[in-house]
């Protein structure tokens, strides 16, 4: 069982409001809601739909910054705001991929790299770039993914684009995860090592956090077990100093997956289930089908198969309404596992069929995706030439 792979839907990095973000109280933001209905004029109204949206991420409430950017956006539109509509058709991009909404998120982030171009905003056709990658990386597409991630570094170290350093945490963060992902586990663990080199980003601590996890996974995942722990150590330590679920969320799950592979089991079941419960109050579906199929795993190694059968079907249920195919492959394969043990051969023979279905499943989507993936970049590079 990867790790890594949990980790892409949040490591998007940034969103481009996150920059200006400011710790806003709840008192405050009742105050905004307020100010967007009586606002005096056009700017002061949009201002606070985009403080509304922003304050929602912060939290990591990705529907409810959604709602807000949405309005936000048709505002700025309608009243001819251009330069403000492109940052607010990234983010709609961005948080249409973190709800897993992918036909969306890619019609935004391919709108939002247009749009850059033509304006010649390269901050913007930096971040599109970004998003993109992400979204490729998000579906398991890597070496798209660092295709998207280097144009985007390109961008940064143009002369006369100095300014754009600030985003070096996010372009050196994304092409560092996509070299694990490629099991260039030293190269990657290289790049995401300089970003705890860079000060100055406001979004720093939550980089860091993140920054972490990653290193903690590339180290389980070459069997380096001891420099994974002092990671991990460390982004549970920065969680704590942080008000994000979606970073409280990783963490904890981060714990559960490493005393799982220690073979502490009864450890790793509380965390978990902590993360699950994150999961809930943040809706992050995609993080949650794994945490169950961890969770069921873990009973299946305790022999509780009970509870293994329990969490894989609850796994099952939330993968087949967001379409992942190999949550549901390896769910089926716990249920396999959890039948055969108490000899009830006609489910474990029907759930090996169904792994073995969703297995070849999610090899063949891969396959379509890297093709319609190609030839989506082979049409924007056309445009762009």
């Amino acid at each position: 069982m990867s790790l890594t792979k949990f980790f892409f839907l949040i490591l998007l990095l940034s969103i481009n409001f996150c920059s200006s973000y400011s710790q806003t109280t709840n008192t405050e933001l009742d105050s905004l809601k307020q100010e967007i209905n009586k606002a005096p004029n056009d700017s002061l109204k949009l201002k606070a739909l985009m403080t509304v949206a922003l304050y929602h991420y912060g939290k990591g409430d990705y529907r409810e910054a959604l709602n807000a950017t949405k309005t936000a956006r048709q505002f700025a539109m309608a009243k001819g705001g251009f330069g403000r509509g492109i940052r607010l058709t990234y983010n709609m991009g961005m948080l249409y991929t973190n709800l897993s909404i992918y036909d969306s998120a890619q019609y935004y982030l391919e709108k939002s790299r247009e749009m850059s171009l033509q304006e010649k905003n390269f901050e913007m056709l930096f971040q599109s770039y970004n998003a993109l990658g992400s979204l490729a990386n998000y579906q398991t597409n890597y070496s798209l993914a660092l295709t998207w991630f280097f144009k985007g570094l390109e961008v940064i170290e143009q002369p006369g684009n100095e300014k754009l350093k600030q985003y070096l945490s996010q372009a050196y963060g994304n092409i560092g995860k996509n070299l694990i992902a490629e099991k260039q586990y030293d190269k990657g663990i290289e790049y995401l090592k300089k970003v705890l080199l860079l000060t100055g980003d406001p979004d720093q601590p939550r980089y860091n956090i993140q920054v972490h996890i990653e290193i903690f996974s590339a180290y389980m995942e070459s069997d380096r077990k001891e420099k994974a722990k002092l990671h991990l150590d460390t982004a549970i330590v920065l969680s704590g100093q942080l008000d994000n679920i979606q970073m409280a969320t990783i963490v904890a799950n981060s714990e559960g997956y490493y005393y799982r592979q220690t073979g502490d089991y009864l450890k790793a079941i509380p965390a978990m289930k902590r993360a699950a419960s994150l999961c809930d109050s943040s809706g992050n579906e995609y993080l949650k089908s794994d945490v169950l199929n961890n969770l069921a795993g873990v009973y299946l190694n305790l022999n509780d198969l009970t509870e293994a059968k329990r969490y894989s079907s609850l796994a099952i249920d939330i993968a087949h309404r967001i379409s992942r195919l190999d949550v549901l492959a390896e769910a089926y394969d716990i249920l396999h596992q959890a039948s055969a043990k108490t000899n009830d051969f006609a489910n474990a023979y029907k759930y090996a069929l169904l792994h073995k279905q969703y297995s070849d499943s999610t090899s063949n989507e891969t396959t379509q995706k890297n093709i319609l993936n190609l030839e989506a970049r082979y049409q924007a590079e056309k445009k762009e030439k």
